[in-house]
């Protein structure tokens, strides 16, 4: 359940190469040392296309972003999109046609001129004051009101991040404790299932796993705002996840609540 979107970085893998990359860079690498170590704690299989693409791909537009593109690493990208590896999950979707609008948009932007390097240091951890079991409301972009109850945390060596569901409720004032009590949870909907790959199927629970969420990128100040901790909290669960959760960029939070849980 690494997958949870068109976009490149809609991806532990991805995010984890972006990441550990920006890391190295912080901690003083040259971009070709930096490179060589991504490589060999990934190591992009060629035997497994989708995974080596996705590898190549996080890893070139990340060092371009950054400044620092390597030839080798741009050439091995490119092939990943021109061969088909990157494209494979997609192919017979309905997301088959965004996809190859990112892939082409990426290939253009790998072979125009990167911008100047610059300067790269380590993000703040991540941090979570809330607890297994607490509600939070969230504000979407849209204007509602949704509740999330936090399950499990989740510690490594990016900070701390909470693992949630959203309660199947979205409106524009809270609802009562009692009404809150008796929410089920939100399950990624039929029409978003139905444009996965079909290896997604054999996956079980396929709608409970999409709905869970490990969101990241969570500090002190970011807590505050469209969040707002409830006094009133639900069990968690009696047992922690298989997984911690589809990881969940705090900027990308709302394009998966409407995307996959169809909230607004």
């Amino acid at each position: 359940m690494g997958t949870w979107g068109t976009a490149l970085f809609s991806d532990d893998t991805a995010s984890d190469v972006r990441e550990d990359f920006r890391g190295a860079i912080a901690d003083g690498l040259t971009p070709a040392a930096a490179t060589d170590k991504i490589l060999a704690q990934y190591s992009p299989d060629p035997a497994d296309p989708p995974y080596a693409a996705t590898v190549w791909l996080a890893l070139a537009v990340t060092q371009w972003k950054l400044g620092r593109l390597e030839e080798r690493v741009r050439d091995a990208a490119i092939a990943a999109i021109d061969g088909g590896g990157a494209l494979a999950a997609w192919l017979g979707t309905k997301s088959e046609a965004r996809r190859r609008r990112i892939l082409a948009d990426t290939r253009a932007q790998l072979l125009s001129p990167p911008p100047p390097p610059r300067q790269v240091r380590r993000d703040l951890p991540c941090t979570c004051d809330w607890q297994p079991g607490d509600l939070v409301a969230y504000r979407t972009v849209g204007g509602n009101q949704i509740i999330l109850q936090i399950q499990m945390l989740h510690t490594d060596k990016g900070g701390t991040y909470p693992s949630l569901e959203v309660l199947d409720w979205q409106g524009p004032d809270l609802p009562a404790a009692e009404v809150i009590d008796a929410l089920p949870f939100a399950r990624a909907t039929p029409a978003y299932i139905s444009g996965l790959h079909k290896s997604f199927a054999a996956i079980p629970d396929l709608s409970v796993q999409l709905s869970r969420i490990m969101l990241l990128g969570l500090k002190a100040h970011t807590q505050k705002g469209r969040f707002r901790a409830l006094a009133h909290r639900r069990q968690p669960p009696g047992r922690r996840w298989p997984a911690s959760g589809n990881a969940v960029l705090l900027k990308e939070f709302d394009d998966y609540l409407s995307r996959v849980l169809g909230f607004r």
